[in-house]
């Protein structure tokens, strides 16, 4: 992203609607191991080396960027007495991760709106990254009760101008399917000169496929155990496919070549929970600087049409053919519901961009929630403000997604303390009609 003392990646923390995941979900736990019950799983994506070379292709220089790579994760609790377990890769993943017996794996108690978080300089460019155990790509994370996980990372050298930064999905959120919704071949403003994938395994003895140019013909084939990432360095065109034998999941890495600032990453959800609506909550903040686009594609065999309805009520229909992708640009300070006309499932990534000036101030984006991945409650995941919390750049957008809808908010995330009482018998500090 661009602006020096701007947040590493501000969609990490910025999206509250009604039904984003971010953390809290109402999810069917998996099996028990031992007598504890697994609540959540997470492998965090960017393992230091493979990020940087994304970094370096979005800059369009292999000897760009620093030795090393600053990479911090969080984990925010979303209940009291939440035991989470933090396991690194770098020897191995235990037996029974809550029986520990490596000195490595850390073992936390956290209560609700509880933030953790570790930071890491990674060397890169060398075998075997140095000695020790680091916090970035490669790690498990489980807990016994719902949490949100981030994980951002920079280079050294040129520092927080050319950055990432996604929330980490759980295996609930993992699939077999993923169709891509952007690519080098349908670019727009530049945002897409650089399109690129990682695809992480949530299980050993994994098998992914790859259809980086949308051809129909599947190009890569990669094993991987769980935890480990295959990167697709660029190269991929809109409707390029992801399959796997076993659940994985993916991110899209998108940049600007040549710009070292302008890169973007998102978190994708896999196919099968596409659905037919979705809800943006964040408008644009001026005409020219600080536009927002939705790019809304179409993975069907045919054309459909998707009606936008923003939060001042005026209303638009989009036509999109099979295959292809078309583009809204959101009003002023209001969000956007978008629905296709027949039921068809379609997907959103959204781009905040500096259309038309010089500026390099707005420059993220973050992916829609399909509403079959809605939940009712959220918690807001890590937003570090600014490079060493100098300054608060960490907004956070609340939209509807149905009329009549009150939404409660608990800043301290604690559940306990506030002048008011939630349906749920929760304290909070103040609601949105």
């Amino acid at each position: 992203m661009r602006g020096r003392d701007r947040v590493v990646n501000l969609a990490i923390s910025l999206l509250l609607l009604t039904g984003l995941f971010a953390g809290i979900a109402e999810l069917a736990a998996p099996p028990a191991r031992a007598a504890t019950s697994i609540a959540q799983t997470y492998y965090t994506p960017f393992e230091a080396q493979q990020f940087i070379d994304v970094l370096r292709g979005i800059s369009g220089n292999a000897a760009c960027c620093d030795t090393s790579i600053e990479s911090t994760i969080s984990v925010t609790s979303g209940a009291d007495g939440n035991t989470v377990v933090y396991d690194h890769f770098e020897d191995g993943f235990e037996a029974d991760p809550f029986s520990p017996v490596q000195a490595s794996t850390v073992t936390l108690t956290l209560d609700s709106g509880d933030v953790w978080t570790q930071s890491s300089t990674v060397p890169i460019d060398q075998p075997g990254r140095g000695a020790g155990n680091f916090f970035d790509g490669g790690d498990m994370i489980i807990s016994t009760s719902p949490i949100a996980v981030t994980q951002s990372g920079y280079a050294t050298n040129p520092g927080t101008v050319h950055a990432g930064a996604v929330q980490v999905l759980d295996a609930d959120k993992s699939g077999t399917r993923f169709d891509i919704p952007i690519g080098q071949d349908v670019n727009y403003n530049e945002l897409f000169d650089y399109v690129g994938l990682v695809v992480v395994a949530t299980g050993n003895g994994t098998t992914i496929q790859i259809d980086a140019d949308g051809d129909g013909t599947f190009e890569t084939s990669a094993p991987l155990d769980a935890g480990e990432a295959y990167v697709q360095d660029g190269g991929v065109n809109l409707g390029a496919v992801v399959i796997a034998d076993a659940p994985v999941t993916v991110y899209v890495a998108s940049g600007d070549i040549g710009a070292t600032y302008e890169g973007r990453f998102i978190e994708l959800y896999p196919t099968a929970i596409w659905s037919d609506a979705m809800v943006s909550p964040v408008g644009s903040h001026d005409a020219a600087d600080g536009r927002t686009r939705a790019f809304l594609f179409n993975p069907n065999g045919s054309q459909i049409r998707v009606d936008v309805v923003t939060g001042s009520g005026s209303t638009a229909a989009i036509d999109i053919p099979a295959g292809e992708q078309r583009s809204f640009v959101l009003p002023l300070d209001q969000g956007a519901r978008f629905s296709s006309q027949g039921g068809e499932s379609f997907y959103s990534l959204q781009m905040i961009t500096s259309e038309g000036t010089s500026t390099s101030a707005w420059d993220w984006g973050f992916t829609l929630v399909p509403e079959a991945a809605v939940t009712p409650t959220v918690i807001v995941p890590y937003g570090v403000g600014s490079r060493a919390l100098l300054n608060n750049y960490s907004p956070v957008w609340v939209a509807a997604d149905q009329d009549t809808t009150r939404i409660y908010v608990d800043l301290d995330g604690d559940a306990a303390t506030g002048p008011n009482t939630d349906p749920n018998g929760d304290r909070y500090d103040f609601h949105c009609d």
